[in-house]
């Protein structure tokens, strides 16, 4: 890594994580952010770019999904707040099947619990603790 050769380091240190992952995993992330790095000191991605700089896989839609996610969980609070446990359950539903925030969960729970349905506190019960 030293030379500057980040993308060699990277494939070299991604295949030694398999068998020594306590090694090799600070040498792996030290890798790929020089890589990321130098492809923006090379002007090949910007910071604000949409595009991964590790994949290249386009990351607009995933921005997109992450802003909406966070609308409907603003507007599941805003609901449970106000006494509507329906409407709060419906937008953290949408908003989970979007992106897994870590907000979502709980909101979700008080509002299955509020509503009184037997099956859905468990489902975010769930989620709360796996997330």
């Amino acid at each position: 890594m030293r030379a500057g050769k980040f993308r060699k380091a990277r494939d070299a240190f991604k295949a030694l994580n398999k068998s020594q992952s306590a090694q090799a995993l600070p040498l792996l992330i030290e890798a790929n952010l020089g890589l990321a790095n130098e492809m923006i000191a090379k002007g090949l991605v910007s910071e604000e770019s949409p595009i991964c700089p590790c994949c290249g896989c386009d990351l607009t839609k995933a921005a997109a999904a992450r802003a909406a996610a966070c609308q409907h969980t603003k507007a599941s609070a805003a609901s449970l707040r106000s006494g509507d446990s329906a409407a709060s359950l419906e937008h953290a539903a949408y908003a989970w099947s979007l992106s897994h925030l870590p907000a979502i969960p709980p909101l979700a729970y008080l509002a299955a619990l509020h509503s009184r349905k037997l099956s859905d506190p468990a489902l975010w019960r769930t989620r709360l603790t796996r997330h």
